[in-house]
């Protein structure tokens, strides 16, 4: 057996079970429950088993005749004289004692035994049977090896066989089984008992009195019942039941049992049932052995785990805490987790974070942060000073309090607190922050007498230290905050103030150039207007003076039909005829051309009124249209794409009162717009008559009703509409619309946030200054108190809608 315990210790299993399965004896390792764990060829061999597994499968099922007190042999060697009642193998009783002895740590041997064979046949062996143990020292069932007698012959066999029918010898043998047992039975290491099915105590040992301290006399007067423990009572009576049931052979249990003195004692037992001959319960036999040193070891080392592990629970919230700190300077982030951390780990109903604050006429504790149980009510909030009176003295004084029971305070004042808040205990620990604040951390629990240990204490003190250093870094984050924020507004209004004056300077330069533009234009429009309204009111005299020569000429044709030569020649080298006839045409083209050049130069005057500065009535189709007639040349067919159709929808207009060339600025710079992203769509889509649609330009005018624009200029808040919806019933003024469509490559929402941001531009270096839609804004909402607005979709074109009243507020007209 040391072998095979040194074998079990340092070698694998694989080794142990390969050295068993090779012995040259046969050998069987069975566990507590007398199921098969190891077993050698050999053993296999001289049972018949050869062909079976029988690992894990239970003792009493591999040699079934064991369940049999006495097992009658069959015929061996061609004869049944083995048929004898006196010729039979051990009891099963005797077998059940060798085996609980064993497993109490008695190791039992027989020189010359009866063993059955799976088949039933007898065979005579040699045997002993040890228990082995864990590595712990506990045993963990029986080892057994048997050594088989070999008859000579079958007579021999018979002989032997009727040599112990002798009646002297049986007695003796009978006498010195008895003398052995009953040695065993006293002199065992370990407590053993026989009890009645009822539970009566029948017989018990020395060792068995000595662990519960009675004496035998008492026991006997005993049952189970009356040294169990009653809580360990309902199971010890479930596993009896199993046993008389036939559910189990065998139970093997830790339990408490009481002695003399009234203390408990943890025994190991190991219980079985004996039966009579008659196959009926007999009594139980229980083995018990004294554990109490053991479980003294295993409580303290539990208690030593769970100091562990609240000293790893404290570390690991420390180190959350700290993490947290590194990772987020939010002090409310911080306090309200660190309340959640603190009433999961102590498995409290609430804990709070709270802030005395001594300034103002009344003072009053805070309570920041709570974390508590959902059926409890939420103390968040404002507590006057007063009210914690009972209190507030020792949390001032930065007093820890610890108070395990309320009921237990001599002080009636705190109790009735404590009552009104429905606490049963509390904890609180304050702590002073680095600008002098008192705040505490408070642990209170609702539903039961919650002693707080030293262990939580000091957690709670790591954690304020830990509180005190996110405090101090969240002070100077604020801080921080605070003079970037003051910086960041001071860098904004810089940025706001350069952005203006650069807006400011831009459109002075913008309108200057406008201003330039719109007097040389109209300039132009004067010097050349004198010289085409000379040629066109000259063109009505010079056809009549035509027509007058030419009559003059036909005259003369009828009067000397034979003209002389020379006229004759003339008239043939400056084809008369054709003269006659285009001459005619020539006025009439130079009619045209000079009506033109009066259009162009009547848009001109139209487009650059040098009274901008001032709101007049017109007619805002009037300025549409003067626009159109300037960008004429750009919407004309081009040999890269087809002409730009302008499609009109106009509304029947009132003369709106407005500043005009303004207007008409804003005009040129959306229509601008429109047809530079259409030639730009030809550019990146070549266009083809066939697939691609023809590039339109659609105005619409109209006038606005009142609901539409209230849903649509609006952007003020429910409640100023609300209180504003009386006053602006009566001051409306009638709003016109024009929108102006194109069907381009439209844009995304990104690009129409900074549509009418200053200096915004989508076009390349060059092309573009990115200040005529933010002008055109401040045209139109500005000056004209209107609404300026895009909607697009990329690849469904692009829509702009101007909105303004009819008339202008007199205080606008002032200004």
């Amino acid at each position: 057996m040391q072998l095979l315990e040194q074998l079990a210790d340092s070698a694998n299993p694989e080794l142990l079970s390969a050295f068993v399965k090779h012995m040259p004896t046969a050998v069987a390792m069975l566990d507590r429950d007398l199921r098969y764990l190891v077993i050698s060829r050999r053993w296999l061999a001289d049972y018949g088993l050869e062909n079976q597994n029988i690992i894990g499968s239970f003792h009493y099922e591999v040699f079934p005749l064991f369940r049999r007190k006495q097992s009658k042999l069959k015929s061996w060697g061609g004869k049944s004289v083995l048929d004898s009642p006196l010729i039979t193998c051990d009891p099963l009783e005797g077998w059940r004692e060798i085996y609980a002895l064993c497993l109490a740590g008695k190791t039992s041997r027989g020189s010359s035994d009866y063993f059955a064979r799976s088949d039933g046949s007898p065979q005579r062996i040699k045997w002993e049977i040890q228990p082995w143990r864990t590595s712990t020292g506990e045993i963990g069932g029986v080892v057994m090896f048997t050594e088989l007698q070999e008859f000579s012959s079958s007579a021999e066999a018979l002989g032997n066989y009727i040599d112990i029918t002798e009646q002297n010898q049986m007695e003796a043998a009978l006498l010195e089984s008895e003398e052995r047992f009953r040695a065993t039975f006293e002199q065992a290491a370990v407590g053993i008992s026989h009890t009645t099915p009822e539970g009566k105590f029948l017989r018990v040992n020395q060792k068995f009195c000595n662990i519960l301290g009675y004496t035998r006399k008492e026991l006997l007067e005993l049952s189970l019942s009356d040294i169990t423990h009653p809580e360990d009572l309902s199971v010890d009576l479930e596993y009896g039941r199993s046993l008389l049931a036939g559910e189990i052979e065998t139970c093997s249990r830790d339990a408490r049992y009481l002695r003399q003195d009234g203390s408990f004692v943890w025994v190991q037992i190991t219980a079985s049932l004996v039966y009579t001959s008659q196959d009926t319960p007999r009594y139980f036999l229980n083995v018990i052995q004294d554990i109490s040193e053991r479980k003294a070891a295993e409580s303290a080392l539990r208690q030593s785990e769970a100091k562990l592990r609240e000293r790893v629970q404290r570390e690991a919230l420390l180190n959350r805490l700290a993490t947290q700190i590194r990772h987020s300077l939010q002090l409310d982030i911080i306090l309200e987790t660190t309340a959640q951390e603190i009433r999961q780990i102590l498995e409290i109903d609430r804990c709070q974070f709270a802030c005395y604050h001594s300034y103002g006429p009344q003072p009053y504790w805070r309570v920041l942060k709570e974390a508590c149980n959902p059926d409890l009510s939420d103390f968040t909030g404002r507590y006057s000073a007063e009210f914690v009176e009972p209190l507030s003295q020792h949390l001032l004084n930065l007093e820890i309090l610890r108070i395990d029971n309320v009921e237990s305070l001599d002080n009636q004042i705190k109790q009735n607190f404590a009552h009104v808040l429905g606490y049963t205990s509390l904890l609180l620990l304050p702590m002073q922050t680095p600008s002098g604040h008192i705040c505490v951390i408070s642990c209170s629990h609702s539903s039961g007498v919650r002693p707080w240990t030293d262990s939580e204490v000091e957690l709670l003190q790591a954690v304020r230290d830990q509180l005190l250093i996110a405090i101090k870094q969240a002070d100077l984050y604020a801080e921080s905050c605070m003079a970037t924020e003051q910086a960041q507004e001071k860098a904004t209004q810089l940025q706001q103030t350069l952005q203006e004056l650069q807006l400011t300077q831009a459109k002075l330069i913008q309108s200057e150039k406008m201003s330039s533009l719109g007097q040389l234009v109209a300039g132009v429009a004067h010097e050349i207007n004198n010289p085409v309204n000379f040629i066109y009111a000259n063109l009505s005299h010079a056809q009549q003076y035509f027509q007058d020569l030419l009559g003059l000429v036909q005259l003369y044709q009828a009067t000397y039909p034979e003209s002389p030569q020379e006229i004759q020649e003339y008239i043939e080298e400056i084809d008369l005829g054709f003269l006659v006839t285009d001459l005619d045409k020539l006025q009439n083209s130079m009619k045209v051309g000079a009506e033109r050049i009066r259009e162009i130069v009547k848009s001109l005057q139209t487009f650059s009124r040098s009274d901008g500065s001032d709101s007049k009535l017109v007619d805002i189709h009037s300025g549409i249209e003067s626009t159109l007639s300037i960008l004429q040349y750009r919407l004309k067919a081009k040999r890269s794409r087809a002409g730009i159709s302008i499609i009109k929808e106009y509304g029947d207009l009132p003369t709106v009162e407005c500043y005009p060339g303004p207007l008409n600025q804003v005009f040129m710079n959306l229509l601008t717009n429109a047809i530079d992203a259409l030639e730009e769509q030809v550019k990146t889509q070549p266009w083809e008559m066939d697939i691609c649609p023809l590039p339109t330009i659609t105005i619409k005018t109209g006038l606005l009703s009142k609901d539409s624009l209230s849903s649509v200029v609006s952007s003020k808040p429910l409640t100023e509409e609300l209180s504003e919806e009386n006053s602006s019933l009566s001051k409306f003024i009638p709003h016109i619309f024009i929108r102006i469509t194109d069907n381009g490559p439209g844009m995304t929402q990104k690009t129409r946030k900074q549509l009418f941001d200053p200096f915004f531009t989508t076009k390349a270096v060059g092309q573009g200054t990115g200040l005529g839609l933010a002008i055109s804004y401040q045209i139109i909402t500005e000056r004209h108190g209107g609404q300026l607005r895009c909607n697009s979709i990329p690849g469904k074109g692009s829509e702009f809608i101007v909105e303004i009243p009819i008339r202008q507020d007199s205080h606008r007209v002032g200004d």
